[in-house]
């Protein structure tokens, strides 16, 4: 069957509209407690297929892949000091790729990789967090920011790049995500007690 230019346009359209909502999910919500089903966030290690552990539901073909990563934020604080543990978590059970196309796993790798950001971008946040600041509306704050922006990347990132199956995107994607992940490398390590002036 042929398309003219406009009909294709518009499929096209349309499909990356389904694929928008199916990308990574943030969330704070309680993670599962078996360590099998986990992926830690760590510099140069990268996702494999026998990673996505998941299932597409039965008679849903809207995706080819899907990377289910969270945030997990475990902050506390009193007047002088800020602790803080910020991981961000790869869950295998919840995440799917179907068949074995590079290009799917790359670009599901860009998913996580851009969850890692907004891990580092709280830590960056929480650390820059003076005495005088510190309170439970500033740390909600600190995390739903984060949290906004990095759903803004994500549907950005999908939108402009699909499964990575546009040409020259998906490399594109792969250089700017490397310099976020850079620019924020003072932010790398989860854990820390931050002093506060």
């Amino acid at each position: 069957m042929r398309f003219n230019g406009g009909v294709l346009r518009l499929y096209k359209q349309r499909r990356r509209l389904l694929m928008q909502g199916l990308f990574v999910a943030f969330t704070v919500a309680a993670v599962p407690a078996s360590a099998d089903n986990l992926i830690y966030w760590s510099p140069g290690a990268k996702l494999q297929f026998a990673d996505f552990m998941g299932k597409r539901s039965r008679g849903d073909h809207s995706y080819v892949g899907k990377t289910a990563s969270t945030i997990v934020p475990k902050i506390k604080y009193t007047s002088d000091s800020v602790y803080y543990k910020v991981d961000c978590v790869f869950q295998k059970d919840n995440s799917v790729i179907i068949g074995r196309s590079r290009s799917v796993l790359e670009h599901e790798q860009g998913h996580f990789d851009i969850t890692e950001i907004v891990a580092r971008q709280i830590r960056k946040n929480l650390s820059a967090l003076s005495a005088a600041a510190v309170n439970a509306a500033s740390v909600n704050n600190i995390v739903a920011e984060a949290y906004r922006q990095g759903r803004e990347i994500q549907e950005a990132y999908e939108a402009d790049c699909g499964y990575g199956d546009v040409p020259g995107r998906q490399e594109a994607w792969n250089r700017r995500i490397a310099e976020m992940l850079d620019a924020l490398k003072g932010y790398e390590q989860p854990e820390r007690v931050v002093k506060l002036n």
